[in-house]
């Protein structure tokens, strides 16, 4: 929720909380011996995606070699109510602390326009004040999950973050989809030189009233590490990684055999095993320290999304099953009215008929998709796609309709 003038920002880690991902972002695990022997160097972090979550100071809270963080996002209104908040406990926490506690900014960031600007007087510098390879940690809390949905948001993303990036830096994703679409999307990508690895966290919610809850119990305790951490709220194990060594599944608390993390989609219909929701996956990106170009080809990024995209859901979620096309055939058979076609001594094959006696198009599309379907393909766009499709051989059909073989060569060309 948007918060008025006179109201207050509430946290909401809907995602996932601070304690699933804390052994992940230390810093003596995520950076010590990667290309870093000062174990005393502090870090520069962007939030991408932030919303009203309270990741970044924590994060800075927990770890103080994560000494600057900027959280962006889109909604201004949002930005400006958790600066004000921030503002409003900045004090608070430096007593409490004994000191400096670092510098948290907001900015605006649009990923779907690419641009990366502060609109409102209220919020700090944007980010166009920064150069490239700013930031050693970029967090991404499922952003980049909601710019999928769009044209080109995630390519976007991306290059962005490809280009606030530093040499040895890490894009740190968690993220509700499947790692056999993912993986590929970030190894791949092109112009990018990172090296992609990837875990697993155990998901755990903060409602808003836990939040708040435990941000009074901070402001009353004198163990900041502590913060968001509930016996009686968080099922997850403590963790305590090692230098050098990914924290292992036990230490997390989370059985890897059990972990199943499959897409809930692969029967075709929506259809979640016990671990859906329960688990996320997290990639760690982490960027070559002797790579030192900073901007990515949109159009090839944008290119290379579409074509991961259509591939992991041609594979996972198949528009034309066996189970479907049988259907279809007995829809065209049952609009042909093949078995009256055999009873009047018709010498032809039912294969023969599906090849070559053409249906008009208003009825193709009736039997072709699922209601739900429909709702985002109206009859105009299927046309659409139809003048499109122009099959290669249409003797045997006119443009008002087409013939069930020709019905099933359109659908894998909308995969």
């Amino acid at each position: 929720m948007r918060p008025s003038d006179d109201e207050k920002v509430v946290p909401f880690e809907w995602l996932t909380n601070f304690t699933s991902l804390q052994a992940l972002l230390d810093p003596e695990w995520l950076f010590d011996g990667h290309d870093n022997e000062d174990q005393d160097k502090t870090f520069r972090v962007l939030h991408v995606g932030c919303g009203s979550s309270t990741l970044g100071e924590i994060l800075m809270l927990s770890f103080p070699r994560y000494n600057y963080v900027v959280n962006a996002d889109n909604d201004i209104e949002l930005l400006t109510g958790m600066k004000k908040r921030w503002h409003s406990l900045v004090q608070k926490y430096a007593t409490l602390k004994g000191g400096d506690i670092g510098t948290l900014e907001y900015v605006h960031m649009d990923f779907i326009k690419n641009t990366a600007e502060s609109f409102h007087p209220q919020l700090d510098s944007s980010l166009e004040n920064k150069t490239n390879g700013s930031f050693e940690l970029i967090l991404d809390k499922s952003t980049l999950d909601c710019l999928l949905c769009s044209s080109d948001g995630a390519s976007g993303l991306i290059c962005e973050v490809y280009k606030q990036l530093k040499p040895g830096g890490v894009y740190f994703l968690i993220t509700f989809n499947h790692e056999d679409f993912i993986a590929p999307l970030l190894e791949d990508c092109p112009g990018t030189r990172w090296e992609v690895t990837k875990t697993h966290a155990e998901r755990n919610v903060d409602a808003p009233n836990v939040v708040k809850r435990n941000e009074a119990l901070l402001l009353g305790s004198a163990d900041v590490r502590n913060f968001g951490k509930d016996e009686s709220n968080y099922s997850v194990a403590r963790m305590n990684p090692k230098k050098d060594q990914e924290p292992k599944e036990e230490d997390r608390g989370i059985d890897s055999s059990s972990v199943a993390m499959q897409s809930a989609w692969t029967s075709g219909t929506f259809s979640p095993n016990q671990n859906y929701g329960r688990y996320l996956n997290v990639f760690i990106c982490r960027r070559n320290s002797n790579c030192y170009n900073f901007t990515l080809n949109k159009e090839a990024v944008t290119n290379h999304i579409h074509k991961k995209n259509d591939e992991y859901f041609k594979q996972s979620n198949p528009m034309l099953t066996h189970v479907r096309k049988e259907e279809l055939k007995r829809l065209f058979l049952k609009i042909l009215e093949y078995e009256s076609i055999a009873d009047k001594g018709s010498i032809r094959s039912e294969d023969e008929v599906l090849s070559s006696i053409v249906v008009p198009l208003e009825e193709c599309y009736e039997i072709m998709f699922t209601d739900a379907e429909k709702e985002v393909l109206d009859y105009c766009h299927f046309l659409e796609d139809w003048e499109a499709f122009s099959p290669a051989d249409t003797s045997n059909e006119s443009i008002s309709g087409m013939t069930f073989k020709t019905a099933i060569a359109f659908l894998e060309m909308m995969q």
